[in-house]
């Protein structure tokens, strides 16, 4: 009842105060264990004070006042509030009691004594007996030891002064004491002070002592056995802390190597499934917002986690009000399984359920829960980053489109406003009654008109090209063509605009059909020639050049220009790209969609210098397989 009340006021005092405040608890290896009751009792008590908003901490030393204040003075602590003790008075003569040891230390410190109840009910007699379980076999076994060095000291006993066999039940005490526990060295240490003066004391055969300085020889036996016991007790209880705690150390390392393994959210999500589940010999879930209306849903899973709807409610109020819940808690403790919200910055961004084992039966100890919030604490650590790296990236991703739709915008007015202005000048000049032209003027003013057009045309049609590619839109519908076909039709359409221009054909006869969508791929193959056009020399001659390359036939376009840098080379098909003080106009897309159009066929395109001088544009197409008639 103390402690309920003493967790409740500490926090009355530090809402006043508006105080950080923290529960501890001190376990002191030499005391006896708590029981069961008393377990469950300190489990809970720390947990009402998580739940009214305090850290928890267990702490371990062999003084509680000491250790308490050790700890509030690590951490800047100002005020420790303790609860009055309830047992007698006089149980405390010795060293006093735990508040008079804390304020006997607490220089600096203001302490505050919360009064309880004056007196305590004695404990039943069944809890009594519990709590002082009676080891039968330790004590047997340590009472077996006592009469083997028996044997082995008396065939001695004639000829060894008695001073020195008691050596022998010295060792039986110490090994009683590191195998069998204290009380059994006890036990020991008794029998042998007994038995030693029985045997081997003159007068032997009696429980007497004629000579006083066995009596010192008694006494010491008697207290190295008690000292011996004592100190093997606590080294055992700590070794046994440290390999527990050595053991979570590993535990939770494992799992941050197993997180910062993990790329993106669903590779998290089963890390942090398979190593809660083997952590904890339990199926596991993780549980986080998803989909248009952001409800809670299973990111991940063990195979066997039982996902019913009413452990999925459970799971929803830890995300809605941040506090555990579920199996071993006060608040839906009907649920299988045990949930955690994952917090971040005072944020809950997911659930991580767990369904323990009947071992961890009524109720978490403190230990369990602290283990358990580490696991929280470094899974929602994972889960904050991974979603600071997509925010990251779609921040990139937002920069990079805003730039994009810039040099957009601003290549589109520039080769828009140009075509525009010239086919407007071009008109007014026609429409301009009074300006006298020639027929042959009229006629350069109106292909030049139409020229405009045309390439006003050529922008607008990339432009479509290239939204039905990033969209899905563009179906690609593959037939066996000739390459030549595929060539003619292309250059049937660049009539106008390879006027001046030689170019030159290289495509065997014999090369096998292709398998392409032929109106696409007159596009790519238009947009490769265009840029060539646009930076090769009307004195030298453009190539087309086709080749079989295994199962894949090579179209490449080639020119004698000033070629490409070589920095350009990776980047010459992205979007929007143009080289470095390029004066030929163009939005950048042309390459680009030529790009879009032949990896739709399942092609490879590429760009790169002639040796000689030039560059060299060159993509690769699928041979259809044609079925040849079968002779009668």
């Amino acid at each position: 009842p103390l402690s309920e009340r003493l967790v409740r006021t500490t926090r009355r005092l530090a809402r006043r105060l508006d105080a950080e405040w923290i529960a501890a608890y001190v376990e002191v290896p030499d005391a006896r264990p708590l029981s069961a009751d008393d377990a469950d009792r300190v489990a809970a008590t720390l947990q009402l004070a998580e739940a009214l908003g305090a850290r928890s901490v267990r702490l371990t030393g062999p003084n509680v006042a000491a250790t308490l204040v050790d700890f509030a003075r690590s951490r800047n602590v100002t005020k420790i509030v303790a609860g009055k003790p309830l047992r007698p008075r006089w149980r405390d003569w010795r060293r006093g009691s735990i508040i008079d040891q804390i304020l006997a230390r607490s220089q600096g410190l203001d302490v505050y004594v919360i009064s309880g109840e004056t007196t305590v009910a004695a404990p039943p007699l069944t809890r009594v007996i519990e709590r002082r379980p009676m080891a039968w076999r330790g004590y047997l076994v340590g009472l077996l030891l006592v009469l083997l060095a028996t044997l082995v000291g008396l065939p001695l006993r004639a000829s060894v002064n008695p001073t020195n066999l008691v050596m022998l039940y010295l060792v039986v005490v110490m090994l009683t004491a590191i195998w069998l526990g204290r009380r059994a060295a006890f036990l020991v240490s008794l029998s042998s002070v007994l038995v030693f003066d029985f045997m081997f004391v003159p007068p032997y055969y009696e429980l007497g002592v004629a000579d006083a300085e066995y009596l010192l020889t008694f006494a010491g036996l008697l207290a190295m056995g008690l000292v011996i016991s004592t100190l093997a007790t606590r080294a055992r209880r700590e070794a046994v802390a440290a390999r527990r705690r050595e053991a979570q150390t590993a535990v939770l390392f494992e799992l941050s190597q197993s997180l910062a393994a993990a790329a993106g959210l669903p590779e998290i999500a089963q890390a942090v499934v398979v190593q809660v589940g083997n952590a904890f010999n339990s199926p596991a879930a993780l549980l986080l917002p998803a989909g248009d209306d952001g409800a809670l849903r299973i990111q991940a899973s063990s195979p066997d986690f039982y996902a019913a709807p009413a452990e999925l409610e459970v799971a929803d109020w830890v995300w809605q009000h941040g506090g555990p819940a579920g199996k071993h808690t006060d608040t839906h403790a009907e649920a299988n399984g045990y949930y955690l919200p994952l917090q971040t910055s005072g944020e809950t961004i997911g659930v991580l359920a767990v369904a323990l084992p009947a071992d961890y039966y009524p109720r978490l100890t403190a230990e369990q829960r602290r283990f358990l919030a580490s696991f929280a604490n470094q899974v929602a650590l994972a889960l904050e980053n991974a979603q600071l790296a997509e925010q990251a990236r779609r921040t990139r991703l937002l920069e990079e489109t805003e730039k994009l739709q810039t040099t957009l915008l601003n290549s589109i007015s520039h080769d828009l406003r140009t075509p525009l202005a010239t086919i407007t000048g071009a008109l007014s000049s026609l429409l301009d009654d009074e300006a006298l032209l020639s027929a042959a003027a009229r006629r350069e003013l109106a292909l030049t008109a139409f020229d405009e057009a045309l390439r006003l045309n050529r922008l607008v049609g990339n432009l479509l090209d290239m939204t039905r590619l990033e969209s899905g839109a563009m179906k690609v519908v593959c037939q066996p063509y000739d390459v030549q076909e595929l060539v003619g039709a292309t250059l049937a359409q660049m009539r106008n605009r390879l006027q001046g221009y030689t170019v030159q054909r290289q495509i065997p006869f014999d090369l096998p059909p292709v398998n392409i969508d032929l109106t696409l791929m007159v596009q790519a193959l238009l947009n490769l020639i265009d840029n060539v056009v646009k930076y090769a020399p009307p004195d030298e001659p453009i190539e087309i050049e086709a080749t079989l390359a295994g199962s894949e036939v090579v179209l490449a376009v080639k020119d004698r220009g000033p070629g490409l840098p070589e920095a350009d080379l990776p980047h010459i098909f992205n979007k929007f790209f143009r080289l470095d003080g390029s004066s030929s106009g163009g939005t950048g897309l042309g390459l680009s969609i030529a790009r879009g159009i032949v990896e739709a066929h399942g092609g490879r395109i590429q760009a790169e210098n002639r040796p000689d001088g030039g560059a060299v544009f060159s993509f690769t197409m699928p041979v259809a397989q044609v079925d040849l008639p079968v002779d009668a």
